[in-house]
C-alpha cells in the first residue's frame, strides 16, 4: 500500500502508552507525520514535540527517520480556548500540509471534529484509547455520552483499545462496524520496555526518594475496609524492610491504625489530591501499583501504567477483563466477609512479597527482545481512501 502524510492533533502526553504504539505501528504507512499539540502556550508544545523525539528514539530501536516528524505549528488556547480561532489555525494548518489523514487522539476535541470534517478533504480517524467506564459512573453521562457521540460518529475510523470498546460504540451510538477497528496494545511489549535509568534516577531525587523502594497505593476511591486491609497487608513487609516507602494517594480521612509501631510511621507519606501527570510521575518510580477498591480510581490511566513497566495490584473485574493474562497485572482474588480480614491481608502481602522478590531489572537491557516484539506485533492497517 502506498504511503500516506498524516497530522496527529493531541493534547495528551506522548508518553501515553497506546498512542505511542499506535503510531510505532503505524510507521511502515506512513511517509511522514505531525504533530499539533492543542491547550499547550509555545514552550509546551515545543516540548511535546521534543518528548515525542526522545520517547521514539529510545523506545524503537529502528530507523526513526521513516517517519519524518516536523514541528508544526503551536495553538496557544486561553483557559477555555477560543474555539472559532483553533478551528481556522487547523484549517490553515491542514490546507497547507494537505495530508490524507488526520488522527485525533482525545474525545474532547469533538467539536474540532464536527466543523473540520464540512471544511476538509482529509479523512478523520479517532483513537477510542482510554477506559472511559469511570466517567460513566460519575459526573454529567448526558453531556459526556454527547460529546462523545459527536466525536465518533462524525470520523471515518474509529480505532479502538478492546474489543469491549469497539461494542460499547457500536451498541450505544449506532456506529456501523466498518467505521469500527480494534487495535489492542501488546501486553508483552510493554512489560519490556521501560524509560531511561537516567530519567528514573533524576525523577526519585526530586522525590527524595534515592534507593528506596515505592509501593504506591490509592486511597481516591477506596472505602475505610480497602485502606485497613492495605494496612494490614503492608505492616509484616515495613517491619522486614526499612528501605521501602508506602505512597497513599488521594484524598482521604483515613489515619494510620494505633497498632502500627511510631518507629514505622516515616515509611508512610500522603500526596492528597494530585493530577493524573502528577500520579503516573510517581507511577514510573514505584515498584508497584496497588488499588483494591471496588471502582478503582487508576481505570482511566491503565494504558500508561503498563506502558510504565509498573506492576498492578487490582481486583476490579472490569479492568481485568480489558487485559487477560497480562504479565504485569496481578489479580488480587479477596475472600467475602468483613471476618476475613486477616486471611485477605495474607493474600494480599504474599502478592506484594512477590512482586518485591522478583528481579525485574534484567528484564529491560536485552533490546533483542524489544526487536523480537516489535517484529512480531500484528499492524493495522489504514486505508486514507475511506
Amino acid at each position: 500500500m502506498k504511503k500516506f502524510k498524516a497530522i496527529l492533533i493531541s493534547d495528551q502526553e506522548i508518553e501515553n502508552g497506546y498512542l505511542i504504539q499506535f503510531l510505532e505501528n503505524q510507521k511502515s504507512n506512513l511517509s511522514s507525520l505531525d504533530i499539533v499539540n492543542i491547550g499547550g502556550a509555545k514552550n509546551e508544545s515545543k516540548s511535546l514535540y521534543k518528548q515525542f523525539q526522545n520517547v521514539l528514539n529510545h523506545l524503537i530501536p529502528l530507523p526513526v527517520n521513516k517517519i519524518q516528524i516536523s514541528e508544526l505549528s503551536y495553538i496557544e488556547l486561553m483557559k477555555y480556548g477560543n474555539r472559532i480561532v483553533d478551528i481556522l489555525i487547523l484549517e490553515n494548518i491542514i490546507a497547507e500540509k494537505d495530508p490524507p489523514v488526520i488522527f485525533f487522539s482525545n474525545y474532547s476535541h469533538f467539536y474540532l471534529v464536527v466543523s473540520l470534517k464540512k471544511r476538509i478533504k482529509a479523512k478523520v480517524i479517532t483513537l477510542a484509547d482510554k477506559l472511559h467506564w469511570e466517567e460513566h459512573q460519575s459526573g454529567d453521562q448526558h453531556l459526556y455520552d454527547k460529546r462523545e457521540e459527536l466525536m465518533y460518529t462524525q470520523s471515518d475510523l474509529v480505532i479502538c483499545s478492546s474489543k469491549e470498546r469497539e461494542n460499547f460504540l457500536h451498541n450505544q451510538y449506532s456506529i456501523s462496524s466498518e467505521k469500527l477497528k480494534t487495535w489492542t496494545f501488546k501486553g508483552k511489549l510493554i512489560a519490556e520496555i521501560n524509560f531511561e535509568p537516567e530519567y528514573i534516577t533524576e525523577l526519585k531525587k526530586h522525590y527524595s526518594m534515592d534507593a528506596k523502594e515505592l509501593i504506591l497505593f490509592n486511597c481516591k476511591k477506596a472505602s475505610l475496609k480497602d485502606y485497613n486491609l492495605f494496612i494490614e497487608a503492608i505492616t509484616p513487609v515495613l517491619l522486614k524492610n526499612k528501605n521501602i516507602r508506602v505512597i497513599i494517594t488521594g484524598k482521604t480521612d483515613f489515619i494510620l491504625p494505633d497498632y502500627l509501631k511510631p518507629d514505622s510511621w516515616y515509611q508512610f507519606m500522603f500526596t492528597g489530591d494530585i493530577t493524573d501527570q502528577q500520579y503516573l510521575k510517581l507511577v514510573t518510580i514505584s515498584n508497584m501499583v496497588v488499588d483494591t477498591a471496588e471502582n478503582p480510581a487508576i481505570g482511566h490511566l491503565m494504558t500508561d501504567i503498563l506502558f510504565r513497566s509498573t506492576p498492578v495490584i487490582i481486583k476490579d473485574q472490569c479492568i481485568l477483563s480489558y487485559f487477560p493474562e497480562h504479565p504485569l497485572i496481578i489479580s488480587f482474588k479477596e475472600v467475602a466477609g468483613e471476618a476475613n480480614l486477616k486471611s485477605n491481608a495474607k493474600i494480599l502481602n504474599n502478592l506484594i512479597t512477590a512482586i518485591l522478590n522478583k528481579d525485574r531489572k534484567k528484564q529491560f537491557t536485552d533490546q533483542k527482545v524489544i526487536r523480537k516484539a516489535l517484529k512480531n506485533t500484528a499492524s493495522i492497517q489504514i486505508n486514507p481512501t475511506y
